[in-house]
């Protein structure tokens, strides 16, 4: 009576068959050192991603335009006068943009003080993006060299250990 489907495994055949290295795999340091970094650069994408994600993005809300410089409606009045602040003041005595005597009210910098923080979210947005995108690249690359190298290794021990037997 058989107790195994591969008759040399049976006992009273150990001896006339031919014996069966059986691969054992190394862990190395080495491996065991590159698997943590894998791990750890793919807990930094995801980090970054969630950063970027969560706190960078919803914070680059924009307008469709900024009143930067003094002029009515689309029509330049005088094209690098910043706009000006005309609250608390008498309306009627005000002068129109364009119009002389206007340089001499004071500054209304709110709308290039809004440029200026769309522009530094929008570097601080960048930034991180950036940072993902070259994270993700050193996986992929790390990835791709782990893949190929134990394809090749498997390859290697499957001819290398493989069972012969020989009906």
């Amino acid at each position: 009576m058989r107790t195994h489907p591969n008759p040399c495994l049976e006992p009273a055949n150990l001896h006339t068959c031919p014996q069966v290295r059986k691969y054992r795999p190394r862990v190395t340091l080495f491996w065991l050192v590159f698997e943590c970094a894998l791990s750890a650069l793919m807990a930094a994408c995801l980090a970054v991603l969630f950063v970027y994600a969560l706190h960078v993005a919803p914070a680059g809300t924009m307008q469709p335009w900024y009143d930067v410089y003094d002029s009515v409606g689309y029509a330049p009045a005088r094209y690098w006068l910043l706009k000006r602040n005309t609250a608390g003041l008498d309306g009627g005595a005000l002068p129109l943009p364009g119009t002389a005597g206007r340089w001499a009210l004071p500054e209304d910098a709110s709308g290039l003080r809004a440029v200026a923080e769309l522009y530094q979210q929008m570097d601080h947005m960048t930034y991180y993006w950036v940072l993902y995108g070259m994270l993700q690249v050193r996986l992929s690359r790390n990835v791709i060299a782990h893949t190929v190298t134990w394809r090749h290794i498997a390859q290697f021990f499957a001819r290398r250990c493989a069972p012969h037997v020989w009906s």
